[in-house]
Protein backbone atom coordinates (compact mmCIF):
# COMPACT_ATOMS: atom_id res chain seq x y z
CA UNK A 1 0.00 0.00 0.00
CA UNK A 2 0.85 3.59 -0.17
CA UNK A 3 3.04 5.21 2.59
CA UNK A 4 -0.53 6.81 4.41
CA UNK A 5 -1.85 3.49 4.47
CA UNK A 6 1.05 1.77 6.06
CA UNK A 7 1.17 4.53 8.73
CA UNK A 8 -2.52 4.44 9.29
CA UNK A 9 -2.14 0.39 9.47
CA UNK A 10 0.61 1.36 12.53
CA UNK A 11 -1.72 3.64 14.01
CA UNK A 12 -4.28 1.42 14.28
CA UNK A 13 -2.30 -2.08 15.74
CA UNK A 14 -1.08 0.57 18.48
CA UNK A 15 -4.34 2.31 19.37
CA UNK A 16 -4.74 5.65 20.66
CA UNK A 17 -2.72 7.38 23.53
CA UNK A 18 -3.88 10.19 25.15
CA UNK A 19 -3.26 12.15 28.35
CA UNK A 20 -6.55 11.24 30.12
CA UNK A 21 -8.37 12.12 33.37
CA UNK A 22 -6.69 11.28 37.02
CA UNK A 23 -6.98 7.50 37.39
CA UNK A 24 -7.11 6.65 33.84
CA UNK A 25 -4.57 4.71 32.22
CA UNK A 26 -3.26 4.04 28.23
CA UNK A 27 -4.16 0.81 26.44
CA UNK A 28 -1.94 -1.95 26.95
CA UNK A 29 0.48 -3.03 29.60
CA UNK A 30 2.79 0.04 29.18
CA UNK A 31 2.60 3.71 29.75
CA UNK A 32 2.05 6.42 32.28
CA UNK A 33 -1.05 6.26 34.68
CA UNK A 34 -1.92 10.38 35.77
CA UNK A 35 -2.43 10.39 39.39
CA UNK A 36 -2.42 14.08 40.46
CA UNK A 37 -2.36 17.39 38.60
CA UNK A 38 -1.08 20.54 40.42
CA UNK A 39 -1.54 23.74 38.76
CA UNK A 40 -0.05 26.61 41.03
CA UNK A 41 -2.16 29.55 42.37
CA UNK A 42 -1.91 32.61 44.14
CA UNK A 43 2.14 32.75 45.62
CA UNK A 44 3.10 30.02 47.09
CA UNK A 45 6.28 29.49 48.89
CA UNK A 46 6.39 25.74 49.10
CA UNK A 47 3.97 22.86 48.04
CA UNK A 48 3.60 19.80 48.07
CA UNK A 49 3.10 16.67 45.77
CA UNK A 50 2.29 12.62 46.42
CA UNK A 51 0.83 11.11 49.46
CA UNK A 52 1.37 7.69 51.32
CA UNK A 53 -1.94 6.30 48.71
CA UNK A 54 -0.60 7.92 45.58
CA UNK A 55 2.96 6.34 46.31
CA UNK A 56 1.82 2.98 46.94
CA UNK A 57 3.42 -0.60 45.55
CA UNK A 58 1.44 -0.49 42.22
CA UNK A 59 4.08 1.12 40.33
CA UNK A 60 7.97 0.43 40.85
CA UNK A 61 8.50 3.88 39.26
CA UNK A 62 6.88 7.31 39.59
CA UNK A 63 7.54 10.26 37.57
CA UNK A 64 6.43 14.41 37.86
CA UNK A 65 6.22 16.16 35.11
CA UNK A 66 6.40 19.57 34.78
CA UNK A 67 5.83 22.57 33.06
CA UNK A 68 6.28 26.57 32.62
CA UNK A 69 7.36 26.51 36.73
CA UNK A 70 7.98 30.45 37.16
CA UNK A 71 9.44 32.54 40.46
CA UNK A 72 8.93 36.19 41.11
CA UNK A 73 12.64 36.18 41.60
CA UNK A 74 15.83 34.47 40.19
CA UNK A 75 15.95 31.51 42.35
CA UNK A 76 17.27 27.72 43.28
CA UNK A 77 14.61 24.77 43.00
CA UNK A 78 14.93 22.83 45.97
CA UNK A 79 12.76 19.54 47.14
CA UNK A 80 12.34 18.09 50.50
CA UNK A 81 11.39 14.41 51.79
CA UNK A 82 8.03 13.49 53.26
CA UNK A 83 8.71 10.13 54.26
CA UNK A 84 6.02 7.30 56.66
CA UNK A 85 6.36 8.38 60.61
CA UNK A 86 8.71 10.71 60.38
CA UNK A 87 7.30 12.99 58.03
CA UNK A 88 9.06 15.89 56.86
CA UNK A 89 12.88 15.53 56.54
CA UNK A 90 14.29 19.14 56.93
CA UNK A 91 18.08 17.71 58.87
CA UNK A 92 21.37 17.95 57.05
CA UNK A 93 20.50 14.21 55.83
CA UNK A 94 20.26 15.16 51.78
CA UNK A 95 22.99 14.72 49.28
CA UNK A 96 22.46 15.54 45.91
CA UNK A 97 24.56 16.58 42.27
CA UNK A 98 23.35 18.64 39.97
CA UNK A 99 25.60 19.27 36.31
CA UNK A 100 24.51 21.62 33.87
CA UNK A 101 25.28 23.24 30.12
CA UNK A 102 24.31 26.79 28.68
CA UNK A 103 23.79 27.97 25.54
CA UNK A 104 26.44 30.49 26.33
CA UNK A 105 29.18 27.52 26.47
CA UNK A 106 28.76 27.14 29.95
CA UNK A 107 28.62 24.40 32.83
CA UNK A 108 28.19 24.58 36.19
CA UNK A 109 27.98 22.19 39.24
CA UNK A 110 25.66 22.68 42.49
CA UNK A 111 26.45 19.56 45.06
CA UNK A 112 26.14 18.39 48.53
CA UNK A 113 26.96 15.71 50.67
CA UNK A 114 25.43 17.17 53.94
CA UNK A 115 22.31 19.41 53.17
CA UNK A 116 19.14 20.17 54.68
CA UNK A 117 17.94 20.10 50.95
CA UNK A 118 17.87 18.82 47.42
CA UNK A 119 19.11 21.52 44.44
CA UNK A 120 18.15 20.14 41.15
CA UNK A 121 19.23 23.53 39.34
CA UNK A 122 23.17 24.23 38.44
CA UNK A 123 22.54 27.37 37.08
CA UNK A 124 20.33 30.23 39.05
CA UNK A 125 16.97 29.90 37.22
CA UNK A 126 15.48 33.00 35.57
CA UNK A 127 12.26 34.51 37.41
CA UNK A 128 9.85 37.52 36.87
CA UNK A 129 9.08 37.37 33.13
CA UNK A 130 6.17 36.66 31.55
CA UNK A 131 7.65 36.74 28.01
CA UNK A 132 9.93 33.53 29.19
CA UNK A 133 9.38 29.68 28.97
CA UNK A 134 9.06 28.70 33.02
CA UNK A 135 11.26 25.74 34.04
CA UNK A 136 10.49 22.38 32.75
CA UNK A 137 11.54 18.88 33.34
CA UNK A 138 10.67 15.63 35.02
CA UNK A 139 11.71 14.21 38.27
CA UNK A 140 11.91 10.41 38.57
CA UNK A 141 10.93 8.53 41.81
CA UNK A 142 11.83 4.73 41.85
CA UNK A 143 10.40 2.29 44.28
CA UNK A 144 8.62 5.09 46.60
CA UNK A 145 7.01 2.47 48.86
CA UNK A 146 9.63 0.38 49.66
CA UNK A 147 10.08 0.89 53.51
CA UNK A 148 13.51 -0.88 53.79
CA UNK A 149 15.71 1.51 51.69
CA UNK A 150 16.38 4.97 51.87
CA UNK A 151 15.16 6.99 48.88
CA UNK A 152 16.83 8.79 45.98
CA UNK A 153 15.23 10.92 43.06
CA UNK A 154 17.01 11.62 39.67
CA UNK A 155 16.31 13.72 36.94
CA UNK A 156 16.69 16.62 34.92
CA UNK A 157 15.40 20.29 34.10
CA UNK A 158 15.70 22.66 31.18
CA UNK A 159 14.95 26.58 32.12
CA UNK A 160 16.53 30.05 30.77
CA UNK A 161 18.96 30.73 33.68
CA UNK A 162 19.68 33.80 35.32
CA UNK A 163 21.68 35.64 32.53
CA UNK A 164 18.67 34.05 29.70
CA UNK A 165 20.74 31.74 28.24
CA UNK A 166 18.58 28.09 27.38
CA UNK A 167 19.75 26.06 30.26
CA UNK A 168 19.80 22.57 31.46
CA UNK A 169 20.78 20.54 34.01
CA UNK A 170 20.93 16.98 35.46
CA UNK A 171 20.53 15.85 38.66
CA UNK A 172 20.33 12.71 41.63
CA UNK A 173 19.66 12.89 45.31
CA UNK A 174 18.39 12.18 48.36
CA UNK A 175 18.41 10.06 51.67
CA UNK A 176 19.87 6.94 50.63
CA UNK A 177 23.63 7.85 51.78
CA UNK A 178 24.92 4.60 53.83
CA UNK A 179 24.86 6.42 57.04
CA UNK A 180 21.06 7.21 56.80
CA UNK A 181 19.79 4.25 58.51
CA UNK A 182 16.97 6.27 60.30
CA UNK A 183 15.44 7.10 56.66
CA UNK A 184 14.95 3.55 55.44
CA UNK A 185 10.82 4.02 55.01
CA UNK A 186 8.31 4.90 52.64
CA UNK A 187 8.32 8.00 50.82
CA UNK A 188 4.82 9.70 51.58
CA UNK A 189 5.76 13.24 49.59
CA UNK A 190 7.89 15.61 47.86
CA UNK A 191 7.73 19.28 48.80
CA UNK A 192 8.85 21.67 46.45
CA UNK A 193 10.75 24.70 47.68
CA UNK A 194 12.87 27.74 46.63
CA UNK A 195 15.73 29.98 48.41
CA UNK A 196 15.51 33.45 50.07
CA UNK A 197 11.99 33.12 50.68
CA UNK A 198 10.71 33.66 47.08
CA UNK A 199 7.30 32.47 45.62
CA UNK A 200 6.16 30.30 43.00
CA UNK A 201 3.89 32.64 40.33
CA UNK A 202 2.55 29.55 37.82
CA UNK A 203 3.24 26.37 36.44
CA UNK A 204 1.49 22.85 36.46
CA UNK A 205 2.96 19.56 37.48
CA UNK A 206 2.08 16.28 36.77
CA UNK A 207 2.38 13.55 38.62
CA UNK A 208 2.43 9.53 36.79
CA UNK A 209 2.94 5.93 37.80
CA UNK A 210 5.03 4.38 35.16
CA UNK A 211 3.07 1.16 34.24
CA UNK A 212 4.77 -1.91 34.53
CA UNK A 213 5.27 -3.90 31.20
Amino acid sequence: GTLGNTVQDNITRLGTVTQGSIGSAVTGNWGLRLLETKTISGTPTTFDMGSASIFSSTYDTYKIIFNDLMFNDDSNLYLRFIVADTGLVDSSDYDYSAKGFSANNDSSQASSDISSILQINSFTIKGVNTAIQGACGEIIIPNPSNATSAKFIYGRIAYLNSSAFTSMTIFSGGLAQDAENAHQKALTGIRFGQHSDHTYTRGTLRLYGVINA
